[in-house]
């Protein structure tokens, strides 16, 4: 018999409560790098993102709900940089967090004519300083793929409004307590508890 997941989060939380119990040893994060195998019912254009893809995991584990965020937008900037060093033009996008789960989420697309996404983004995020990547401010700026643009209730004008396509290179979520509460993945904070 043969198992595969698509995702790790039991997995990972699973390996932080077995070896971590004390938050002197947070924030932690965890990650992999693996060949990941989805049975997806209309896979992106073959090549791009068929069946099998090489992805990284990354897992962060914090005491709090601030500090969760601070890992959070670590990694936001830690994406946007390493698109930026590579040459590419990530685009930032609030996203659905769908099956997986959480309340706060976003995708990183690549602008590319070949793209399966339609983007609906400020002109302002194609010309990223990328000495000054400000997480916050970045997702404040209006970003958002097709299925989640409506042009009635679009915040921007018009002419500030940039339609391109893109690539999903990347995708972070904020999970909360989700599976460390139902996996029981505790600590033992400063006062013994």
């Amino acid at each position: 018999e043969m198992l595969y997941g698509p995702t790790n989060e039991e997995l990972v939380t699973d390996i932080f409560q077995s070896f971590v119990n004390s938050y002197k040893d947070l924030p932690k994060n965890l990650y992999h790098i693996q060949w990941k195998f989805r049975d997806e019912i209309r896979p992106r254009f073959g090549v791009m993102r068929g069946r099998e893809f090489l992805m990284k995991d990354n897992y962060s584990f914090d005491l709090t709900k601030k500090d969760a965020i601070i890992s959070y937008n670590n990694m936001f900037s830690a994406y946007i940089r390493t698109f930026l060093r590579m040459e590419l033009t990530p685009i930032s996008l609030r996203a659905d967090t769908g099956q997986i789960g959480g309340d706060l989420s976003h995708e990183f697309q690549i602008l590319a004519n070949t793209g399966e996404s339609t983007l609906y983004y400020d002109k302002k995020l194609a010309s990223l300083d990328p000495k000054n990547i400000n997480p916050e401010k970045l997702q404040s700026y209006y970003a958002v793929v097709d299925d989640m643009h409506d042009d009635k209730k679009c915040p921007i004008p018009r002419n500030q409004l940039q339609i391109s396509k893109g690539i999903e290179v990347g995708h972070i979520f904020y999970f909360g307590t989700k599976y460390s509460e139902k996996l029981g993945a505790y600590v033992q904070n400063n006062k013994g508890k």
